[in-house]
């Protein structure tokens, strides 16, 4: 007999662990952290999206700033003086309301605060300061929805002495 030549290679051992495991879990735990991060992405998305920002300008033109109930769509009742350059009270205020101009994304019923100045004699809404004329579909009289982020920022304009 003779010697016979092998081809094969040897069997790798039973206990040699198989090293693809750690590089799985390495896997696994990378695309877990992912997901969370996209979700966090989406979720901050959804809670900060389209934050209500006041208007320095119409704020700092404004005689008086006011908080009130929206009875209409044209009219807001007067609840609350923040402030007034001329000491306007809440009984200045006619008890049918301040007569606005329609607006679009109002609730009735619902709170809001309004920038006021005195126009012939009865209060309205004071305007955004354009420098040029305002852009389509653009609300250039405002008011804002009597929330806890808008009242800090009224807060923030309020003039030192009022």
């Amino acid at each position: 007999m003779g010697r016979r030549r092998v081809s094969e290679t040897p069997a790798a051992p039973a206990s040699e662990p198989d090293k693809s495991v750690p590089a799985r879990g390495l896997l696994w735990f990378s695309g877990s952290l992912l997901i969370l991060w996209a979700a966090f992405i989406v979720y901050e998305i959804v809670v900060s999206a389209n934050p209500t920002i006041v208007s320095r300008g119409q704020v700092l033109a404004a005689e008086t700033l006011v908080r009130g109930r929206l009875e209409s769509e044209t009219r807001l009742v007067v609840s609350e003086v923040l402030w007034s350059e001329k000491g306007a009270k809440q009984a200045d205020f006619p008890v049918k309301g301040v007569e606005l101009d329609a607006g679009s994304d109002r609730r009735i019923g619902a709170e809001y605060y309004a920038a006021l100045e005195r126009r012939d004699g009865e209060f309205a809404v004071v305007p955004i300061p354009f420098e040029h004329a305002p852009p389509p579909g653009i609300d250039s009289r405002p008011i804002y929805p009597a929330s806890e982020t808008v009242r800090k920022q009224l807060e923030s304009l309020r003039p030192k002495g009022n």
